[in-house]
């Protein structure tokens, strides 16, 4: 790899994450419209940050001569264009330039404060060019504050709501079992007074059943008491008839 080539994969990776980092703002899942509002302005500085440095990297790539450095300026008349250019012949010792020097000593403290002066412009100007690019990036810095701030709450108001859905559940799942446990206790309750009912009728059809037995047994007894009786007194009748014909029997005689 040579400085050129090195340079140019520099510029693009640049670019290469700006579009990145583009695209990972992009895929972020915010419903909140604010939320919305803030990814769409990051978006877009990155977006304006992205084409400017795209456009400006182009034109490196098309009018960059590495083999010998070029510079050139453009400016209104008595802008200062030759100022600078003295100045550069100046501080690059440039053969000519330093023999006029030698020539003219006595216009060096001119040159030097005329160099001095284009210099603070230059600084200057590359302090505003700076200042573009930290003003945009602040910008998205605080619009990257504000989304997260957004994100974390709307996160804090998903967590509540699911915390109140999960105990909503719970409380939904707690009056389930306990319809389910007083369903079974009545069930419970009722198989038990079934049962008893059960047992108590049973108890009373044995008992009814025993006293109709008893009834009938006792009836039975009357009846062969009353037979016997009879008996008794057929016997007795056939005893005393028989006795009387003896007795007659005996009286004829």
């Amino acid at each position: 790899m040579n400085a050129p080539e090195d340079l140019n994969r520099l510029y693009a990776d640049v670019s290469d994450s700006i579009g990145s980092a583009m695209a990972d703002i992009l895929t972020l899942n915010v419903e909140h419209k604010d939320g919305k509002r803030e990814i769409g302005n990051i978006t877009d500085k990155l977006r304006d940050i992205q084409t400017r440095f795209d456009s400006e990297l182009h034109q490196l790539k098309t009018h960059a001569e590495w083999d010998t450095f070029t510079l050139a300026f453009f400016g209104e008349t008595n802008a200062g264009k030759s100022t600078i250019i003295e100045s550069l012949r100046i501080l690059f010792k440039e053969e000519s330039r330093q023999a006029l020097l030698r020539q003219h000593a006595d216009d060096l403290e001119q040159f030097t404060q005329a160099l001095t002066a284009h210099l603070e412009r230059v600084r200057k100007g590359l302090h505003a060019l700076y200042s573009e690019y930290t003003g945009e990036l602040a910008a998205i810095s605080q619009s990257t504050a504000r989304l997260a701030q957004i994100v974390q709450h709307e996160a804090r108001e998903r967590n509540t709501i699911a915390q109140a859905e999960a105990d909503a559940r719970t409380r939904l799942a707690q009056q389930e079992a306990q319809a389910r446990l007083e369903a079974q206790q009545q069930e419970a309750a009722h198989r038990q007074q079934l049962a008893e009912q059960e047992s108590r009728a049973h108890l009373a059809a044995e008992q009814k059943e025993a006293w109709q037995r008893l009834q009938i047994e006792q009836a039975h007894a009357v009846s062969r008491s009353k037979v016997r009786l009879a008996l008794f007194g057929v016997g007795g009748i056939l005893i005393g008839a028989t006795a009387t014909v003896a007795l007659l029997k005996l009286a004829g005689a």
